[in-house]
């Protein structure tokens, strides 16, 4: 959470966090912003509240409290690994370093937080699932996914045939 800090006073400043996605990841979406006190999270979702960074975005994003005060906030966000990325490293493990800074009032805190997620890229070239309806009737539905990673499996070629 940020604004619970004892030695900064944020009453009346605007406070912004920029968080550096790393090479290979995209922003998605806020999933939630939330009040923070000392007992934890409290309330709902505000999200609706503040301007959210555009989805799709890559490298920076940004999140503008105005008139902090001394309400801390928790953010949560949701990023997505470039699917060309995830081609070419099947099978391998990828880590995605991650660093969010503080700034009040447009001035560097030199307040940094990092945290790391260590992806694992599987081959899952096919797979099949079945459901049955709970109503007792006599019908299975299938599902099939077929190259979820989106490989190029036939370099050089146009079409793959499912038989």
């Amino acid at each position: 959470g940020i604004g619970k800090h004892p030695s900064y006073d944020l009453g009346g400043k605007t406070v912004t966090v920029e968080d550096v996605l790393p090479e290979g990841l995209r922003y998605i979406e806020t999933q939630s912003i939330r009040e923070v006190t000392t007992l934890g999270l409290q309330g709902k979702d505000i999200k609706s509240r503040f301007e959210l960074p555009e989805k799709n975005t890559t490298g920076k994003i940004t999140y503008t409290f105005p008139n902090m005060g001394y309400i801390g906030y928790y953010i949560q966000i949701r990023t997505a690994v470039d699917p060309g990325l995830l081609a070419e490293n099947i099978g391998k493990t990828l880590v995605f370093p991650n660093t969010a800074s503080l700034w009040v009032d447009g001035k560097s805190q030199d307040i940094t937080a990092q945290a790391s997620q260590t992806v694992k890229v599987t081959e899952e070239l096919l797979k099949k699932t079945g459901t049955q309806k709970v109503d007792g009737d006599r019908l299975v539905t299938y599902s099939i996914l077929v190259n979820k990673q989106g490989v190029d499996l036939l370099p050089g070629k146009d079409m793959l045939n499912l038989e």
